[in-house]
């Protein structure tokens, strides 16, 4: 019987200047796994107003079970001011405090897969919420998504990375990670350093335009993005997980992983936002076109 994979964190509308999309980086996780197949559910928290109901109904059209979706009668739902720049990348604005900050601790017996970030800590309640639920899983995925100023030392070298078995992390948050280290080597030896002073199962580096890179204990794996018109690269790296996660849960080698997940990654930057439709057929093919 296939696991339920929890998603634990921010769910908001993202408020771009075209309009406003359901975002944030659990949830578009959690889309990107039920497009491929996979049962998935959120743990999170909206506002008793408008755009929660708005929220919890979009989340249950994509198939998302929202079960564990919490309803706040004095927050406000989760809101980001998004720009883009002339390239498409967009820079945010995380409005404070909101509904998702005050998660409380779900009637949950035991979790085989845990997707989580950094982000939802930025409060203690919520915090407080996923160290525990952390401790109930079988399998933790941290997709480290630092997002300033919402973030410190001690929340990730003593606290969150720890608890993990699979990391991902852009090359800003790699450095940042290993200067707190007192490192300064090259990509690949910064990887080396998270995955064994952690006791990883993996690590996954991605690298935007130049594709993304994965180490585990038996070796290293890169590879490279598959040329695509971009639209925009909002939730390409929630895509990029959601892909390697999907591939990992059945045992594939990190040869095929890392492509898919790359594949997934650069399908949802064809389309405009972060959750577009698709199957895991036009993933392979693409793939197999690519």
């Amino acid at each position: 019987m296939q696991p339920i994979i929890y998603c634990f964190g921010e769910v908001l509308f993202d408020h771009l200047p075209t309009g406003k999309i359901a975002g944030g980086a659990p949830l578009n996780v959690a889309i990107h796994l039920n497009n491929l197949g996979r049962k998935t559910a959120m743990i999170s928290r909206v506002g008793q107003d408008t755009e929660g109901k708005e929220l919890q109904s979009f989340i249950k059209k994509r198939g998302v079970s929202t079960d564990f979706i919490q309803t706040d009668t004095t927050q406000p739902t989760g809101r980001v001011e998004v720009t883009l720049d002339t390239d498409g990348q967009p820079s945010y604005d995380i409005v404070q405090p909101t509904a998702w900050d005050f998660i409380e601790l779900p009637n949950i017996e035991a979790i085989d897969v845990l997707v989580y970030g950094s982000l939802a800590c930025r409060h203690v309640d919520s915090k407080k919420t996923l160290l525990k639920l952390l401790k109930k899983s079988n399998f933790n995925a941290f997709d480290v998504n630092l997002r300033d100023p919402f973030y410190t030392q001690e929340l990730l070298l003593q606290e969150l990375l720890p608890k993990a078995n699979l990391v991902k992390v852009n090359e800003a948050e790699i450095n940042q990670i290993t200067n707190w280290m007192g490192y300064e080597g090259g990509f690949n030896s910064k990887m080396k350093l998270i995955l064994d002073h952690f006791e990883l199962d993996g690590i996954i580096l991605t690298k935007g335009s130049q594709g993304a890179s994965y180490l585990n204990k038996k070796g290293f794996v890169h590879q490279s993005i598959i040329p695509v018109d971009v639209k925009d690269t909002i939730g390409c790296g929630d895509a990029l997980f959601a892909g390697f996660i999907h591939q990992f849960l059945q045992e594939k080698k990190p040869i095929e992983c890392l492509p898919f997940a790359v594949a997934t990654g650069s399908f949802v930057a064809m389309h405009s936002g972060g959750t577009p439709k698709f199957s895991e057929k036009e993933i392979k093919q693409m793939l197999a076109k690519g």
